[in-house]
C-alpha cells in the first residue's frame, strides 16, 4: 500500500523523485530472487532496481483506464505520471474529479502567518471575525 497524495507533485516531473525512490532496490539480490520465484513475478527492465508489479488482481477496466498493461513492468517515467493523478501516457484520466485547492486557515482569517496574532486579532477571531474585524 502506498501512502501519500496523488496529484499532489503537480507536475510528472516532481513526481519523479517519488517514483526514483520507490524503484530503489531494498533487497538484497538473494531476497529478490527468491520474491521472484515464490509471486512468479515479472522482470526489472534495469538490473538493481525494485519492480514496480500492477496486482494481479488488478480488474483490467482500472488497468485500460489508466493506461497500465499488466503483464509488463512500467516504466519510470509511467510511474511519475500516475504519482502525479495521470494516465501512465501522462494523459487525463476520463471521468476522475479535479478537487479546488484550499486555503490556508491564515488566509482565510486575515493573519500574517509569519507573526503571532494579537490580542485583538484573536479577540475579532473568536467573535466570528476576521483578525482585521470584516465579516468571514
Amino acid at each position: 500500500m502506498l501512502t501519500y497524495r496523488t496529484g499532489a507533485a503537480g507536475a510528472p516531473s516532481a513526481a519523479a523523485g517519488m517514483a526514483d525512490h520507490l524503484l530503489e532496490q531494498t533487497l538484497t539480490p538473494e531476497q529478490a530472487a527468491l520474491a521472484r520465484y515464490y509471486q512468479q513475478g515479472l522482470e526489472a527492465a534495469s538490473p538493481g532496481v525494485t519492480v514496480a508489479e500492477p496486482r494481479r488482481d488488478l480488474d483490467p477496466r482500472l488497468a485500460a483506464l489508466l493506461g497500465l498493461d499488466p503483464n509488463r513492468v512500467p516504466t519510470r517515467d509511467e510511474i511519475a505520471h500516475l504519482l502525479n493523478g495521470s494516465r501512465t501516457d501522462g494523459a487525463a484520466i476520463p471521468g476522475k474529479q479535479i478537487q479546488k485547492g484550499t486555503e490556508s486557515p491564515a488566509d482565510i482569517l486575515g493573519l500574517d502567518a509569519a507573526r503571532v496574532p494579537s490580542t485583538a486579532q484573536i479577540a475579532s477571531i473568536l467573535a466570528g471575525k476576521r483578525a482585521d474585524g470584516e465579516a468571514l
